[in-house]
């Protein structure tokens, strides 16, 4: 957990098959923030979704210029025969970059949006530590 915070890292499930073979439907990609400045052709980056800035998506740079200082990407996903038709200038100072992947943990991920699935893992986590807690303490001392 220190690891995680520490180095900001990122979790974020693929959904689709659009970077096949690289990464697959129920994966788990790992990323980390670079600085903006910093992102080359070749490097698999989160950006957001043009149409729903709140989502993201993660393909891979083909193309980085600059414009008004902005780092300018084209993305496309490995399995897609086209790139995106659109370019998208980076405004943060930093952009994740995928640095690992965790094969099917996605799945859980995405299972773990469900707001009542949420809560019932949270309720049975809890009940777990107060049993094991229990346990120790109920021991009998030797």
């Amino acid at each position: 957990m220190v690891t995680v915070m520490s180095q900001h890292l990122g979790f974020a499930p693929v959904l689709s098959p659009s970077m096949e073979p690289t990464f697959h439907p129920g994966d788990l990609v790992v990323t980390k923030p670079e600085p903006a400045s910093a992102v080359k052709v070749g490097q698999v980056i989160a950006l957001p979704v043009p149409s729903a800035p709140s989502q993201r998506y993660v393909h891979r740079v083909i193309s980085v210029t600059t414009k008004d200082g902005k780092p300018l990407v084209r993305t496309k996903g490995d399995a897609n025969p086209a790139p995106e038709p659109f370019s998208l200038r980076i405004d943060s100072p930093t952009v994740p970059v995928v640095v690992a992947t965790v094969p099917e943990l996605g799945h859980v991920s995405v299972l773990l949006q469900r707001p009542n699935l949420r809560i019932t893992v949270m309720v049975i986590t809890v009940i777990a530590m107060l049993l094991a807690a229990w346990r120790m303490l109920a021991r009998p001392v030797l």
